[in-house]
């Protein structure tokens, strides 16, 4: 048996990771990631193939036109192109292909195959927007099934005919937010705000936004700042009081963990359009203030100073995002598939 797994961000990457980590049987795998180079993959020793696919959005494109108009300047229709000339070589000894992430990679796989196809819907929620009728075709002519990343998602597109529904979200198994134990040396009584900067080529900025905005947090307010780790986001998330951020799947984790996270708007990865997405996503779990650098760190003075709010946010995480568990759900389901197409 033979999986191709299309995947495209990082933080889809890392998702499909932990699916296939958890399937426990003979199955030969795959991988295409469609945006950044697929180190996830590389790292677990899953098989890739390098595309030519650097666009200066790194996957952002739909968020903003000026986005958009820079990656059609730098080579998206040749992105593209080679994106269908790799997956056609790479799909004709699969018998199954998992799309993890939007429809981009549902809609390659759908027109430039014929293999049955598996769609874990890592993007689009109906707290956000309903599929369109082209998506809803798309699904019940092409997908066996869809992983929906909610419930009211799910019956959504049961109710139009669509193989959907929700096992929980598998950014909840992701091994990088287990605890090391690793002591950060912060005393039990400090207020601690963690970063989450990202994964992608715009942390630096990121950090350097973040770092302006904490620069005017008072220092009556008993917070530690800062400390640099690399690889302990689990224990950072863990010790941490409130999260500060842009969007990403890091960011949607610490909600799960209970978590309230602030998302501060900065660059095409955290416009103010993604950050409305992610406060209707998650929403009572995630809040934005706007305003300058000094308005933003007043908002987050004031979410400090009401423990009750920071409480009802953290349950309202834990609620929207479930626990773990997911991936092994998902992973029985498809190996149920992959048997029943060899029948």
């Amino acid at each position: 048996m033979e999986i191709l797994v299309l995947s495209n961000g990082k933080g889809e990457d890392s998702l499909a990771v932990t699916l296939l980590k958890a399937m426990d049987a003979p199955v030969k795998i795959k991988a295409l990631p469609l945006v950044g180079d697929g180190r996830a993959y590389a790292d677990a020793g899953i098989e890739t193939t390098d595309v030519d696919q650097d666009l200066p959005s790194h996957g952002f494109g739909g968020t903003r036109i000026s986005s958009l108009l820079k990656d059609i300047r730098a080579g998206l229709g040749r992105v593209t192109l080679n994106h269908v000339r790799a997956l056609k070589k790479l799909s004709s000894g699969a018998d199954l292909i998992i799309c993890v992430g939007d429809i981009y990679p549902v809609l390659l796989a759908g027109l430039f195959t014929g293999k049955p196809i598996i769609h874990v819907a890592t993007a689009i929620s109906v707290r956000i927007r309903k599929y369109n009728f082209a998506e809803i075709a798309l699904f019940r002519k092409r997908c066996r099934k869809v992983f929906s990343r909610d419930e009211e998602t799910a019956s959504f597109l049961r109710s139009k005919g669509v193989g959907a529904e929700c096992v929980g979200n598998l950014m909840m198994d992701d091994p990088g937010l287990a605890e090391t134990g690793e002591d950060l040396k912060i005393p039990a009584d400090k207020f601690v705000i963690g970063l989450l900067p990202s994964s992608r080529p715009d942390a630096r900025s990121n950090t350097e936004k973040m770092l302006k905005v904490m620069s005017h947090i008072g220092r009556d307010m008993n917070v530690e700042h800062v400390i640099a780790t690399k690889g302990l986001m689990g224990d950072v998330i863990r010790r941490a009081n409130l999260i500060v951020g842009m969007t990403g799947t890091g960011n949607e984790q610490a909600a799960g963990l209970g978590k309230p996270v602030v998302l501060i708007e900065h660059g095409p990865a955290a416009s103010r359009k993604r950050i409305r997405q992610y406060e209707k996503l998650l929403e009572g779990a995630v809040v934005s203030f706007g305003g300058d650098d000094k308005k933003v760190a007043g908002g987050i003075m004031s979410l400090i100073k009401d423990p009750g709010r920071l409480r009802e946010m953290g349950e309202a995480g834990r609620k929207i995002l479930g626990g773990p568990g997911a991936a092994r759900k998902m992973a029985e389901a498809i190996l149920r598939e992959l048997k029943c197409l060899q029948q």
